[in-house]
This record gives C-alpha cells, sequence and structure tokens, in this order.
C-alpha cells in the first residue's frame, strides 16, 4: 500500500461493502463457507512466497466475502432483538400463553 494509507483500511472497506452487499443479495453459505478457510490459506501462502499485493487482495476478499455472509443473520437478529423490546414481551404472547399474563 502506499505511505501514509493505515493498513485497516482495505479491510474496514471490504467489511462495510461486504455487509451493503449481504444485505442486498442472498450469499449461499454452501458456496461461501468453504471459500473462507480457502481464501485464508491461499493469503498466507501468497504472504509466504512475498508476494504482498496478491495476499492483500486476498485477504481483502476474505474479509468481504464473510462480512456478506454473515451480516443478512446478524441483522435479522438485531431486528427480532430491537421488536421484542419496543414492542414488549406482552403484547405478542407466545404459543400456549395469554397475553398480560
Amino acid at each position: 500500500m502506499g505511505a501514509g494509507v493505515p493498513p485497516a483500511l482495505l479491510p474496514a472497506i471490504a467489511l462495510l461493502a461486504g455487509a451493503v452487499v449481504g444485505t442486498s443479495v442472498d450469499v449461499s453459505p454452501h458456496v461461501a463457507l468453504p471459500l473462507l478457510p480457502l481464501l485464508s490459506a491461499s493469503a498466507v501462502v501468497a504472504w509466504w512466497r512475498a508476494a504482498g499485493r496478491t495476499a492483500c487482495v486476498l485477504v481483502v476478499s476474505g474479509f468481504g466475502l464473510g462480512s456478506a455472509l454473515f451480516t443478512p443473520d446478524l441483522s435479522m437478529a438485531t431486528l427480532a432483538a430491537n421488536a421484542h423490546r419496543n414492542i414488549g414481551a406482552n403484547v405478542i404472547p407466545r404459543r400456549g400463553t395469554r397475553a398480560g399474563g
């Protein structure tokens, strides 16, 4: 990377871009999950062989893919928690229970 660029800038941008893509596009875990260790192992090999740019691209790709893969699950869990907190536990009864009691 160039002088004056923080080392964590590209992974941070990849996390943000992956989060945006993950909320917009359905990322198949059957395809993406095996790619994460493959990208990591490839980045280690590239780093070991002194191929810094290739290692950087592989690491940034892994950050983006991981973020795109896990963002939909996290956003649904956040929405459910916020709905439960904002609406209240007693407004929407669970099966077999009565509201308010």
